[in-house]
Parts: structure tokens; sequence; C-alpha cells
């Protein structure tokens, strides 16, 4: 989350927003000065879930009377669960009188914490609701029940300003140890079900059969999937000479040269509501390939700034990719997305439109 808060931090500055970042001990402070404060320390590691708790809530209450101190008159959450301590967060905020603002950064968690009841609780205790795209939005109303009026969907904000390695392709390839002349697909970030990376596996022998003298880079660690399953798949297809496996956490000045060392960056994904990953890769000026799902049509129009595939149809992702490869605007379709995360996903943008949901908290409060 750390960039994402600096980035949101930075443009709300920009939009004249005086924002204080409570925080934990785990996160690095930014470059860039910030109103930066620790509140939460050890809510990770091998202490017990209930230990962490307790920690989690001595940090969260001194957080909250922190900032009640100092003069702030709204606070903002970023939830991915709707739990228990979710709702204890926004209670307690609420108890303090403070506005609350929420980002659902997902509507179902996909690790099945939570429930739909409790995540209801939540939600009717913010008085605004942001979700990064329609179809988030579009959930949050008809499956959790949040009121419509107070839902205002504002953009996840791209990493454009995150980029720091100054290494081209060759010199990316060089240091990953990656055959100059292949051409580079990548699968980046945690492996699980949803992600679709069988398809991607699936699709492969028949982009080999096109001609094409590809590589697919499959970086990232497991998360409650069996990867045993891509293992035999690939053992089965014959593709252990076009597949690299680097199966572990990937660090950030590395994941860096995954992506700038790649041709295309493919996200067969079955279902996402946002991905880091699509915003990344468009960040860095790379081609996409992804599923025709409504949060990744939100933000890649086919054949302009990406590429699309339909959804769990492996045959149409091995097509797609094939198209892309041998596209010669494919560099203007790569470029123009990143324009578009410059445009529309910049944070500066995304600071305006967070002030105005602000805003509107604070004059129905009065």
């Amino acid at each position: 989350m750390d960039y994402y808060d600096f980035g949101l931090i930075s443009g709300l500055a920009d939009a004249g927003v005086n924002g204080v970042l409570y925080t934990c001990d785990e996160t690095t402070r930014p470059e860039r000065a910030v109103d930066f404060h620790v509140g939460f320390n050890r809510i990770y590691g091998g202490s017990s879930r209930w230990v962490r708790a307790v920690r989690y809530v001595r940090g969260l209450c001194w957080s909250l009377v922190h900032a009640r101190r100092h003069g702030s008159r709204l606070v903002h959450f970023h939830f991915f669960h709707g739990s228990a301590m979710e709702l204890l967060t926004v209670s307690l905020a609420r108890l303090l009188g403070f506005g609350v603002v929420v980002t659902a950064h997902d509507v179902a968690s996909f690790s099945g914490d939570g429930s739909l009841t409790t995540a209801r609780r939540v939600y009717a205790k913010a008085h605004a609701v942001i979700a990064h795209n329609e179809v988030t939005a579009k959930e949050l109303v008809e499956v959790v029940g949040v009121d419509a009026s107070v839902v205002s969907v504002v953009p996840h904000g791209s990493y454009v300003d995150a980029i720091k390695s100054n290494a081209d392709l060759s010199q990316a390839r060089e240091l990953l140890g990656i055959e100059q002349d292949a051409r580079v697909l990548l699968f980046f970030g945690q492996i699980k079900a949803v992600k679709g990376l069988d398809l991607l596996i699936e699709a492969l022998p028949r982009v080999i059969e096109s001609g094409a003298d590809v590589r697919l880079i499959v970086a990232g660690k497991v998360w409650k999937d069996d990867f045993s399953t891509y293992h035999d798949m690939i053992s089965r297809l014959s593709l252990e000479g076009h597949v690299r496996l680097d199966i572990r956490y990937i660090e950030e000045d590395e994941a860096e040269l995954y992506y700038i060392a790649s041709d295309l960056i493919v996200l067969p994904y079955r279902r996402i509501y946002q991905s880091g990953v699509l915003l990344m890769a468009m960040s860095h000026a790379k081609a996409v390939v992804a599923s025709d799902l409504p949060g990744m049509a939100e933000v890649v129009t086919d054949g302009v700034d990406g590429y699309l595939f339909r959804q769990g149809d492996s045959v149409d992702l091995a097509r797609v990719i094939i198209r892309a490869l041998d596209d010669p605007s494919s560099p203007e379709v790569a470029r123009r997305g990143r324009d578009l995360m410059n445009e529309k996903f910049g944070w500066s943008r995304i600071g305006l439109l967070t002030r105005k949901v602000y805003e509107d908290v604070l004059q129905q409060r009065g």
C-alpha cells in the first residue's frame, strides 16, 4: 500500500488538502515530505492473531485520538475486507465524531474473510464509499446493499511516478538472465485460481505453433493455490523449454526489471475488481493482453491502448497474444496505454476527485 498511500497524499496536496497518513512500522518513509505518523506497531509478524489484533486496536485508538486533537474532521480508511475489525474501526471513528470515507478495494474478499452481513454494517457506517470502477460500485450497491447515493467512483492511481529503474529492455534481460531474442510474455503477481494461469498455459502451445519464439515468465508467490497443477500442465504440454518459473515474492526493485524485460504482459483473470498489475504494465508503456472482464474493459480499449480476449477462453487468448505479438502498431498501443495512465489515472486528478468526496461529506455534516 505504500505507493498508493503516498500517491494519494501527494494528489490531495496538489488539490489543496492537508492529508495526514497514519500507518504501521512496516511502511518505508517517503522521499516527498508527508505528514506521517506510525500509530500501528508490530501488527504483522509471527505473533498470534489475537496479540496482533490488540496491537491494531491500540494503534487505531492512538491514531484517531491524535487526529482528533490536531483538528482533523474526516478520516479515510482503505478496506479489503468487511470483517469485525473493519466494523470496529468505522464505529470508533464515528464515536469520535469524524466524517468517515471508506475506499472499498474489494467487494467480497477473495480470501473469504468477513461476511456479507458484517460488510453491510461496515459500509452503512460510512458517510461516503469510494469504488475504483463502475463494476465495483455496482456490486457495492447490488450485492452489499450500500446506498447508491454515498458511492463515488475514483480510479486507482497509476504507477508512472513510482518507476525508478533506468534499465532498457536489453539491460533488464541481462540482469534477469533472459534470452535477448525471445518474445517474452509475463504473468506477474500473486498466483491464485482466479488469476487464470492455467488458461495462459493452455494457450501457449498455439502461440508457439504460430512460429513465435516465446518465453513465458511466471513471477510471483503462490496464494491459497496448488502450484503442482500448473507444473503438471507444463509437463503434459511439453512446455518446459518455453516457461520460466520464478515462484517467490518479487521485491519491488526487481519487479520493475520483469516489466521492462517483457514484450507483453498477460492478465488472463477470471475474476477481478481492479488490477495493480494492469496499471503497472501500462505505466511502464508495455502492451497488455487482458480478459474482457468489466473491471479490465473499463481501463483497456481493445486495439487502442491494449488487447482484450474473451474471459475463460484459452483459444481466444492464444489468438489475441499472436495478434499482439504480430501487430506492427503494438509499440503505439503501449504508448497510448501510458498516456492513459498519465491523463485519467494521474494522482493529481485523483486528488481532485477525492477532495470532492471529502467536501460533500463535510457539507452534509455541516
